[in-house]
């Protein structure tokens, strides 16, 4: 469990959750306990539930591991109080700990406002991190749309033999 505090906020980060820290978190800030026998595994969906002073966000992030060309599925579990954001995942995941190694560094600039706002930062950091594999993912595509549709196919490519049918 890591934990970053600045003035009245708090970002705890759990990494595969054990009972002892679910029971922490049950304890400390009265989660429910349907929430907490949530987090103690992955799902398949996200998930958004209001509980009153809270809410519970189940969000997933793709993960491009260069080594085996594979993207892989990480789940995050957010839970969000006025003044504490618990992220709970259950893999190691590079990019959110480059931004959770920078909030610890300088919590000032993370962690100066609301809870939201930090999730706000979280967010749209690990969705930025997406785009240029994105980016290469339809380059590929478009290059084998240009291999198939068009001349550089061996056979001609569809396209042409379409345009010689119609």
């Amino acid at each position: 469990m890591r934990t970053v505090e600045y003035e009245n906020l708090k970002w705890i980060d759990i990494v595969k959750p054990t009972d002892q820290e679910t029971s922490f978190l049950e304890r400390q800030f009265g989660f429910h306990h349907i929430i907490v026998e949530e987090i103690k595994t992955p799902t398949y969906h996200p998930l958004i539930e209001s509980y009153g002073s809270y809410l519970f966000l189940i969000l997933h992030f793709p993960n491009f591991n260069h080594r085996n060309q594979q993207i892989q599925n990480i789940e995050i579990d957010f839970l969000i109080t006025k003044d504490t954001l618990v992220t709970i995942r259950y893999q190691d995941f590079s990019d959110f700990d480059e931004f959770l190694s920078a909030a610890e560094k300088n919590p000032s600039l993370y962690l100066s406002k609301t809870t939201g706002h930090l999730l706000h930062f979280i967010i749209k950091r690990l969705f930025n991190k997406t785009f240029p594999e994105l980016d290469r993912i339809k380059e590929a595509i478009d290059n084998i749309e240009d291999k198939i549709f068009y001349n550089n196919h061996p056979n001609g490519g569809i396209g042409k033999k379409l345009r010689g049918i119609l």
